[in-house]
């Protein structure tokens, strides 16, 4: 068995991801990857607003949340399980907007049609192994109003950028072994 990286299989899903969103023909748009633990994507996103040539490569963006279980030898099929594996997929917005505007500007252009592809991505991946007619299985969460304040509160968050987010908890996936 040939050790995998999982972060690399989701690169390269998000990278279709991407592809996919700009060559939509309204409203095309870029969609960036990013993984690891909260303080590792927030020094990333501090180094972007300091650079030149990244500052406007943040978002949209899907962050694999770091740490996941791989559960290992279930199926001599498959690398690993993944059971425990979160994402988020984020857009900036706007503080003063209502949740209305949040729908109309980031929820249906943006993060909705994201999702939809991110999905579809998943499903098509050959590192996934996962069948045409398998349901993905998921908890999905609307995280508006993500930023500066934890959702709308005077609690501080971990991000220095407003955000509207969607969150992805508990997906359930097969990692293929490669070919020795």
């Amino acid at each position: 068995m040939i050790p995998q990286y999982i972060p690399d299989i989701f690169a390269g899903v998000v990278n279709q991801v991407s592809i996919a969103m700009q060559a939509r023909t309204v409203n095309p748009f870029p969609v960036y990857f990013d993984f690891g633990h909260y303080k590792e994507v927030l020094r990333q996103m501090e180094w972007k607003d300091q650079s030149v040539t990244m500052k406007e490569q943040k978002f949209p963006m899907i962050w694999l949340v770091m740490d996941f279980d791989e559960s290992m030898g279930e199926n001599p099929a498959n690398y690993a399980k993944i059971s425990t594996i979160n994402f988020l997929l984020m857009n900036s917005t706007k503080p003063e907007w209502t949740m209305a505007e949040r729908r109309d500007n980031n929820y249906l252009p943006i993060l909705y049609p994201m999702l939809a592809e991110f999905i579809k991505q998943i499903s098509l991946s050959v590192e996934l192994g996962m069948r045409p007619e398998a349901q993905l299985k998921y908890t999905k969460t609307d995280r508006p109003y993500w930023g500066l304040e934890l959702g709308g509160s005077n609690e501080k968050n971990f991000f220095n950028d407003y955000l509207d987010a969607i969150q992805l908890r508990n997906m359930n996936l097969n990692i293929v072994n490669k070919l020795c």
